[in-house]
């Protein structure tokens, strides 16, 4: 048998932060993020050494393992532990996108994972269990200091709200705004590579409640300011705006920690503004990653002529989660 499951990275515009336990057991987080057409495949198949019962391929690294303690990737070990599957195997990824980018690519690849090894055992399941499994995996069990978003803008796709309850549930409502909207903002935002890949649960350990730079009404005006961004989409008649409420939100992210940000950082994003960016954002939890830029049209030339040390990423929304490509 042969499984692949494709499923998209991600773009997170507003409300991060507050799709972290110790603020939505307070009060409810909400989000508001897009899948993009950017992806982590993964395929299942009989390994090709049969003296192995697990042999693992993802990005640079192989291994062969004779059972799943021996396994060095801790969340393909305990995916495994999971859902329960002790048979030959071989699993690997490919992305064409680096993680640790600021994208959400650790919590694609669980949920593209679990979702492949859910099909291989025979089972189907709800995009809501695929996410709540990855979470539990990375947060609960190898006690990664990460938020819910990724995961269940992984699993269901689509530009979407995303609210994250008191009870640890998760809902998912997809933004109600005309094609034409969408184009638009996809042609009036900028995606710029900065520096290397970092772990977000670096920056996230800074943010953390139980530390002393939590601030918690800081995250209570990000999440705000979700439902200002999603009336401007719902409208679509002045998407400047969206770059507006991005400013503000970065202006509030940054007094998050002082990891969120650093001067090259400053730098490029104050460069921007005078070059004909409204507003924008780092992607991620913060320090390196990609920077979101909203640049009307007109002014574009004007931000890859002052960024053009920087690589411009071009890319898409994609309105899916994680899918199944083939099963035979």
């Amino acid at each position: 048998m042969v499984i692949l499951t494709r499923t998209p990275l991600r773009v997170s515009f507003v409300g991060g932060g507050t799709d972290i336990p110790a603020y939505y057991t307070q009060r409810r987080g909400t989000v508001i993020a897009t899948s993009l057409g950017y992806f982590i495949d993964i395929i299942l198949c009989k390994p090709s050494r049969s003296s192995y019962i697990f042999e693992i391929s993802c990005g640079t690294s192989h291994q062969v393992a004779n059972e799943i303690a021996q396994i060095e990737h801790p969340l393909i070990r305990e995916s495994l532990k999971l859902i329960g599957i002790n048979q030959p195997l071989r699993i690997s990824s490919f992305s064409n996108i680096p993680s640790g980018m600021g994208l959400g690519a650790s919590s694609t690849f669980i949920v593209g994972l679990l979702h492949a090894l859910y099909v291989y055992s025979g089972r189907n399941v709800h995009w809501q269990q695929l996410a709540q499994d990855a979470f539990h995996i990375e947060a609960e069990i190898l006690r990664q200091p990460i938020g819910r978003q990724d995961h269940n803008i992984a699993a269901h796709g689509g530009l979407c709200h995303l609210f994250f309850n008191a009870d640890h549930t998760v809902q998912a409502e997809r933004i109600s705004c005309s094609p034409q909207t969408i184009a638009n903002l996809e042609s009036d935002l900028m995606l710029f590579r900065i520096g290397q890949p970092r772990k977000a649960s670096d920056i996230l350990k800074t943010i953390d409640p139980q530390s002393c730079t939590f601030q918690y009404h800081l995250l209570k005006q990000l999440s705000r300011l979700c439902e200002y961004f999603r009336t401007e989409l719902e409208e679509g008649k002045n998407l400047k705006n969206i770059g507006e409420i991005l400013h503000a939100a970065w202006l509030i992210k940054r007094n998050l920690s002082s990891a969120v940000s650093n001067s090259e950082i400053d730098q490029m994003y104050a460069l921007s503004l005078r070059n004909g960016a409204v507003g924008g954002k780092l992607l991620g939890a913060g320090g390196s990653g990609f920077l979101l830029l909203y640049v009307s049209s007109s002014k574009q030339y004007n931000i890859r002529r002052c960024l053009s040390s920087y690589q411009e990423i071009p890319f898409r929304f994609y309105m899916k989660g994680s899918t199944l490509i083939t099963r035979k």
